[in-house]
């Protein structure tokens, strides 16, 4: 697994702990493209944990 697919799985799962409500992926997108420029919606399929 890349650095980088490592780094977001950590981003994501900080996200998701964060937040009381359960995010779409389109939320998890909204609030990740404030700090990855470069994220597109299939990226946050690939990196979500199962």
């Amino acid at each position: 697994m890349s650095k980088r697919r490592e780094k977001l799985q950590k981003e994501v799962l900080v996200l998701l702990r964060r937040h009381c409500s359960q995010l779409s992926a389109y939320d998890v997108l909204g609030e990740l493209c404030e700090t990855n420029r470069k994220i597109a919606p299939p990226t946050i399929y690939r990196v979500r944990p199962i």
